[in-house]
Parts: structure tokens; sequence; C-alpha cells
């Protein structure tokens, strides 16, 4: 099961400065993949989990601080 989901993308993204059209070009994917994704109405396929990792530790955010943040914010209110 993937850590990965919309909640947590979206944070990854911001962090690293992105809109979603920008990250969708990045790891070559469409626009309105990463919306649906933020927007929970997508699952992430274990091919785009793999492209968002890449690109993620690219950008110097390795797997074990994706899963602490998955953790802060799975135990965040709101």
């Amino acid at each position: 099961m993937s850590i990965l989901n919309g909640k947590l993308l979206k944070h990854l993204r911001l962090l690293v400065g992105l809109n979603q059209r920008e990250l969708a070009l990045k790891i070559n994917k469409s626009h309105s993949l990463i919306a649906k994704v933020e927007n929970n109405r997508r699952t992430i396929t274990t091919d785009i989990e793999r492209k968002l990792f890449k690109f993620f530790q690219e950008q110097g955010i390795s797997e074990k601080e994706i899963t602490l943040l998955s953790n802060v914010i799975r135990n965040t209110k709101g």
C-alpha cells in the first residue's frame, strides 16, 4: 500500500515550490491527474508513485522523510 495520498502529495508539491502543472510536467503526467490525486478522486498507481518518489528524491526529499511527513499529516486533525 502506498503511503502517498492526495494530501501528502500536495504538501510535498508545495514544499518544493511547484504548482500542479509544473509537477505534472516534471513527472510526464497530466495536470488533471495531479489535481484528481490531490482531491482524492484518483488513486496513485505504482507507476505514478515511482515517478513521484524519484522526483522528490531528486529534490532532496528522501523516502524516509516522506514517510515521516505522512505520519505527521495522518496524526494532524483538519
